[in-house]
This record gives C-alpha cells, sequence and structure tokens, in this order.
C-alpha cells in the first residue's frame, strides 16, 4: 500500500507541477498580449503625432503659396501699370521731341511731376 501512496503523491506533485506551468505560460501570454496593446498604441500615438505635424506644414506651405501669390499679382498690377501708363507717356514723349519740340517739353515737364511727388 505504502507503493500507491508514494505514486499518487508523485502524480499529484506532476500535477502540482504541471498546473504551475500551466499557469505561468498564461501569465506570459498575459504579459506579451499586454505589450503588444503598449507596441500597437504607441505607433498610434506616433502617427498621431506625424499627421498632426504634416497638417502643419501644408497650412503653412498653404499660407506661404498664397504670399507669394499675391506678390506675384501684385508685381503683374504693377508691371501692367507702368507698361500701359507712364512707359507710354515716355514713348509719346520721345515721339513728340523728334517731331514737335515744344509740346514734348512740355509733356515732360508734366510727366516729370508724376515720378517725382
Amino acid at each position: 500500500m505504502l507503493h500507491l501512496s508514494a505514486i499518487g503523491r508523485s502524480a499529484k506533485c506532476s500535477l502540482e507541477k504541471e498546473m504551475l506551468i500551466e499557469k505561468m505560460n498564461h501569465e506570459q501570454s498575459l504579459l506579451y498580449i499586454r505589450i503588444l496593446w503598449l507596441i500597437l498604441a504607441l505607433i498610434v500615438l506616433l502617427i498621431a503625432i506625424y499627421r498632426r505635424k504634416l497638417d502643419r506644414q501644408r497650412a503653412e506651405l498653404s499660407e506661404k503659396t498664397s504670399y507669394i501669390n499675391g506678390v506675384e499679382n501684385e508685381r503683374k498690377c504693377l508691371a501692367k501699370e507702368l507698361h500701359d501708363g507712364e512707359c507710354n507717356d515716355i514713348l509719346a514723349v520721345n515721339i513728340m521731341m523728334q517731331t514737335d519740340k515744344g509740346e514734348a517739353e512740355r509733356l515732360l515737364k508734366n510727366v516729370g511731376h508724376l515720378f517725382f511727388k
């Protein structure tokens, strides 16, 4: 009978060891799952930070593009005004100087007043 109780204790000890190993494996699996969730949360956070930075850069680019377009439009307006306005006056004075010097001098004085106000 002594022999059966030794086998029973050995089986009981073996069963306890298996249960302990199973519990440790379960806890290790839970730890791995928590680590994976933490990594996933970190990845989501990094993506959110990257998107926010990208949005700020896009807004800054849009602002600079608007500024450049405004400056370019102003430059075009000034060029058109110069081409249609004072440049034509100077050309007219030049032509008149070749034909009617008195009238050219009068116009030249008027144009001079425009530039040196």
